[in-house]
């Protein structure tokens, strides 16, 4: 199977739950969800997951995450991410943050860096996961930062379209976070609005094809959750909503109340971990219960520690991994920013 086309103490989690408080009891109303409670935050916080926090540091080579013998950046900055979830400080990343998150080179310099294509193009929505990145790891590398900024600002059209998005809201919800991330709330939220506009009718958001997909409307509403005050009365109900039928959708789509399948393309379905990975952290970062997901993801942990996925047999899968560490430790990407 693919890489889908390779592609987080206390105090700010208290914040985050009383935030939302209002927010999640109008989506739980919609989808027969329960609110989060904040006691079971505190007990996902409280499990530090140690055994998977070293199965993802070993799978640094040369400080980057090597997927089929090749640097996968998507998956090393997540990774990074999961890492600041589990209690990394800036100083214990060091080497991978320079190398992925200052390397000029490596990041964008005469768009042969990984935010470009190898013919050239400009991946937006992973420009969009540098700058939240860079903001939420507290990385001092403003001036790189401003210059991909630059760059994507000039790929979102007046409307909030990104053509170099092609339609996938996965590359929207990073596009959104990673301007929210860096202060531009203004245009995330158009980038967030147009997202918003082509939601599919059964609430869900597409992904890689126009079908709805469980990682692009857990990651929609993660980028849905940091923006959810932004705007005018209007903007701000009708996000709600929106987030209420993406909510619903990952319920009626859900096997078991507690976990996410994945078509792997021959007629048959496979239990997808990234996706209930990003579909638990949507679920948290509107502030509903994810406890059911959370001990379906425990369950899914290797006697390496890692998480498995449907193609590593009793092994840990590094990529799942890292995309499901954060939500493991009842945690949401949008929540690493802290209060902005």
């Amino acid at each position: 199977m693919s890489l889908r086309k390779t592609q987080s103490r206390l105090t700010a989690r208290r914040a985050a739950v009383f935030l939302v408080a209002g927010l999640a009891l109008a989506a739980a109303n919609s989808s027969g969800l329960e609110p989060l409670s904040l006691s079971q935050t505190q007990a996902f916080a409280a499990e530090n997951q140690s055994k998977t926090v070293s199965f993802l540091d070993r799978a640094f080579t040369n400080n980057e995450i090597v997927l089929y013998g090749s640097p996968e950046y998507g998956v090393t900055l997540e990774a990074l991410l999961a890492r600041k979830a589990a209690g990394y400080r800036l100083t214990q990343q060091l080497g991978p943050v320079k190398r992925v998150l200052a390397d000029r080179a490596i990041v964008s310099y005469n768009k042969t860096g990984y935010l470009y294509t190898k013919d050239g193009a400009f991946r937006a929505g992973r420009a969009g996961l540098f700058l939240f990145a860079s903001v939420a790891l507290g990385v001092p590398n403003r001036p790189l930062q401003l210059t991909v900024f630059n760059d994507l600002k000039s790929a979102i059209g007046k409307d909030g379209s990104v053509a170099a998005a092609a339609g996938n809201s996965v590359e929207y919800a990073w596009i959104s976070l990673g301007l929210h991330a860096f202060k531009q709330d203004e245009l995330a939220n158009r980038v967030l609005n147009y997202a918003e506009g082509r939601q599919n009718t059964d609430g869900g958001f597409a992904g890689w094809s126009p079908a709805s997909s469980t990682d692009a409307t857990g990651l929609m509403l993660q980028a849905q959750a940091v923006l959810r005050t932004f705007g005018g009365a209007k903007i701000v109900a009708a996000r709600k909503l929106s987030i209420g039928k993406a909510v619903s959708y990952l319920r009626r789509a859900s096997q078991g109340a507690d976990h996410w399948l994945a078509d792997n393309g021959d007629g048959s379905w496979s239990n997808d971990v990234n996706g209930t990975a990003y579909a638990t952290m949507g679920l948290i970062a509107v502030g509903l219960d994810a406890g059911k997901q959370v001990s379906w993801l425990k369950a899914q942990i290797a006697d390496d520690g890692g998480l498995k996925s449907a193609w590593s047999g009793t092994s840990g899968d590094v990529f799942a991994t890292a995309q499901g560490l954060t939500p493991l430790l009842g945690k949401s990407y949008s929540q690493l920013l802290g209060k902005r």
